[in-house]
């Protein structure tokens, strides 16, 4: 039965079903991923939100897009969330 669930870096079952992407790792990544971005721009380490100030929040949503786009499978193309990053405050 184990056998079913993907294993850390540790050799400890992450509770997810083995897939192409190790989910477990992945998450483990991407925490560690926002918590550098959020001290970059100054922010909490522990906030998983876009920054409310809009610049900021643009140069945020880049970053994490960017990383998302090299790390992970995403449904649309890079150029979607790119444009999505660039929307103003009133279409949102």
């Amino acid at each position: 039965m184990l056998d079913l669930y993907e294993l850390d870096d540790e050799g400890k079952t992450t509770q997810y079903l083995v897939r192409e992407l190790n989910f477990g790792k992945f998450y483990k990544e991407y925490k560690n991923f926002i918590e550098e971005l959020n001290e970059k721009f100054g922010l909490d380490k522990a906030n998983r939100q876009s920054p409310d100030d809009i610049e900021l929040r643009r140069k945020w949503n880049l970053e994490k897009n960017k990383w998302l786009s090299e790390h992970a499978e995403r449904r649309f193309i890079a150029k979607y969330y790119e444009a999505y990053a660039e929307l103003s405050d009133m279409t949102l």
